[in-house]
């Protein structure tokens, strides 16, 4: 991957100056390599993370198996192999290495496993009952239409800022965010018994980071959330050019049919998820729902409260 970028500005003598910067990664014969360049009036940077002070040698008759390893080993023979000091640093594993220690230190499993890297590479999935948050904005097409679009984008970036952190940190699984909309679900990265609490406790949870920032923008549009319960398949979508991980199912639709209902500041639940965490749940009954495309008039509930 690549990217480029040019900056044109003019100095406080009136002088034009240009400022251009350039970044990419990318796997090559040595390893993962990121790198930046920055070329500016009287300055110069370049970061290279396979520019190491130190490089490793080994010689033909050491012997290994075809594949990765045996790339980096055909670099080393000329004495070409990189060490990178800080690797966990350097490509961001620091947070990952971090996660798994403190599993095997309490004895528990973590949510990601070796396994779920290689589901990535596989189109195709499963069926497991999950939790499904479903979040988009009331009135955010009029918004759009009155505002301009970069009001729009910082508006998003604002709101998005305060609450992807909140069901994140509740075990969610962001599948998709499109324009005003986000669909987080739970149970899918690893067993999680607990879904449909963690699933409520982070609808209240985006609710409230929500809440605050519609507090200071008051002609802003406010987000209104579905959570519900149950069945789904899990996995990959797509082709073997293009895939995306996503559940697909009644459950998320129902998820999306409840959020429908919702107003503004509102969080409500299904059924499913009311019977699966009730004990630990403050709700008021809302009735039973007519929703779009079902039969059957669904049991809602209005989230009020998680009893931790």
């Amino acid at each position: 991957d690549f990217a480029r970028a040019t900056v044109n500005y003019v100095d406080e003598q009136g002088h034009p100056l240009i400022v251009e910067a350039t970044t990419s990664w990318s796997y090559v014969g040595a390893g993962l390599r990121l790198s930046m360049e920055l070329l500016g009036p009287e300055y110069s940077m370049s970061v290279n993370s396979l520019a190491s002070n130190l490089n490793v040698f080994f010689s033909r008759k050491v012997q290994g198996e075809a594949g990765e390893d045996l790339v980096e080993k055909q670099n080393a023979e000329q004495g070409m192999m990189p060490v990178v000091s800080n690797e966990e640093a350097e490509y961001g594993y620091e947070g990952e290495n971090r996660y798994f220690t403190r599993c095997f230190i309490e004895g528990r499993q973590p949510e990601e496993s070796f396994y779920d890297g290689l589901e990535v590479t596989e189109l195709g999935g499963e069926t497991r009952d999950i939790t499904v948050l479903f979040a988009d904005l009331r009135g955010f097409t009029t918004f759009s239409e009155e505002a301009e679009p970069g009001q729009v984008l910082e508006m998003l970036n604002e709101y998005w800022s305060l609450t992807l952190p909140v069901v994140e940190a509740n075990g969610g699984f962001v599948d998709s965010i499109a324009g005003d909309a986000v669909l987080v679900v739970f149970n899918v990265a690893g067993d999680q018994d607990d879904h449909a609490l963690r699933g409520c406790r982070a609808g209240l949870g985006f609710q409230e980071g929500s809440e605050q920032v519609a507090g200071r923008h008051l002609d802003w549009p406010r987000f209104r959330i579905g959570v519900n319960t149950g069945p789904a398949v899990v996995g990959n979508v797509g082709s073997e050019e293009r895939r995306s991980f996503t559940a697909i199912g009644d459950t998320v639709n129902v998820a999306a049919r409840l959020q429908a209902k919702a107003v503004p500041g509102e969080v409500l639940i299904g059924e499913t998820t009311y019977e699966a965490a009730r004990e630990r749940l403050t709700v008021e009954p809302v009735g039973l729902l007519d929703l779009a495309g079902r039969a059957n008039r669904l049991g809602v509930f209005r989230l009020r409260d998680v009893n931790d």
